[in-house]
């Protein structure tokens, strides 16, 4: 049994809510104009990557490169605005999240309290954007392999913030609805529907690639070697069907963006390669994998539905536990002594 004493009590709130947070706070803050600046730039360098006449920094347009190495699952002109738009929407989830800095509960800064994402969490997204940028420059130049290896480090990078995201989200659920506004808990998953859009574009984006030094370095075929890329993504859209399905039901709530761009990276296949006449057998393929995304977002809506679990009253939660947060010590003396929680428990460590 773990009891606290109320000098530990006073001491924890104390040093989390005083100045202690305010540095804190502002940490979260630089980190996050950090990571905005870094994807603004790669937003404009991507769009000055796509345009038809490529001045100055690049001498290539992305599709003119497409047209240089084509394969059977290279994406359509359309594709670009796209590569645009997704560093754009995580750019207005970080301007959202950066209101957390400025907002403040009874506990402290709400971006500390909990701590859901701290300040390194945002520090990878100025890695991303250089692995991204490297990857324009290098595609521009020709260089493949390099650029292959460079563009594989995004999605990784990003899946792991997803997944980081949703393991804290699901550890702070008890303190987030302790301490947190709807509204607040809303930006969290936003945040999360950002970052699933762009790793799974990436990840597109890094199969593509994986086609082109199969066929343009290592020397294979079409349609063998798109078609090889293709049941990758099958295998990476049927893993995560899983995950989110049967393994991390209670991690992955509401990220409704991964089969919808999915969806749109597979249309853009589909439209490059779309001859009525003569209809590729890998282009039938891009047909079929849209049919599934479209069945598993279904599937996902429908069980998300009829999930009961995320509408919990909150004082049946879990008790949360002293070590969770630096300001939980305050949160459980209030809470305990309101009679909102169920804590037959006692704090039990």
């Amino acid at each position: 049994m773990l009891n606290l004493p109320p000098a530990d009590i006073a001491r924890s709130c104390c040093i989390w809510t005083g100045m202690n947070g305010k540095q804190r706070a502002i940490k979260h803050c630089v980190c996050m104009v950090l990571a905005m600046c870094s994807i603004n730039i790669l937003m404009v360098l991507t769009g000055l990557s796509h345009s038809p006449n490529p001045t100055g920094l690049f001498e290539n347009s992305q599709y003119n490169m497409s047209k240089t190495f084509p394969t059977d699952v290279s994406m359509d002109k359309w594709s670009g605005f796209i590569d645009v738009l997704i560093p754009m929407i995580n750019s207005y989830c970080l301007l959202f999240s950066l209101l957390l800095t400025c907002k403040r509960n009874d506990y402290g800064p709400v971006c500390c309290n909990p701590e859901v994402h701290p300040p390194r969490f945002y520090l990878i997204w100025p890695i991303i954007c250089v692995t991204d940028i490297g990857d324009l420059f290098l595609s521009d130049r020709c260089g493949i392999l390099q650029a292959f290896w460079l563009k594989l480090l995004s999605p990784l990078l990003t899946f792991y913030m997803l997944f980081y995201s949703y393991i804290n989200v699901q550890h702070h659920r008890t303190l987030l609805h302790v301490t947190c506004s709807q509204s607040t808990r809303f930006l969290y998953y936003l945040a999360q529907n950002g970052l699933a859009v762009s790793a799974w574009w990436n990840l597109l984006d890094a199969l593509v690639n994986l086609g082109i030094v199969l066929k343009y370095v290592a020397g294979l075929q079409d349609p063998v070697v798109s078609s090889l890329i293709l049941t990758l993504l099958f295998l990476a859209m049927l893993l995560w069907f899983i995950l989110e399905n049967f393994i991390w039901v209670q991690y992955i709530h509401y990220n409704f963006t991964v089969y919808p761009i999915l969806i749109l990276g597979l249309s853009s296949m589909f439209t490059r390669g779309y001859q009525a006449a003569t209809m590729a057998p890998n282009t039938v393929y891009c047909g079929f994998l849209m049919l599934v995304a479209t069945v598993m977002n279904c599937v996902f809506l429908f069980r998300l539905c009829c999930d009961s679990n995320h509408s919990i009253p909150v004082h049946t939660l879990p008790s949360p536990r002293p070590g969770e947060c630096p300001s939980v010590c305050l949160a459980l003396d209030k809470h305990a002594s309101e009679g909102k929680w169920n804590l037959h428990n006692n704090y039990s460590a």
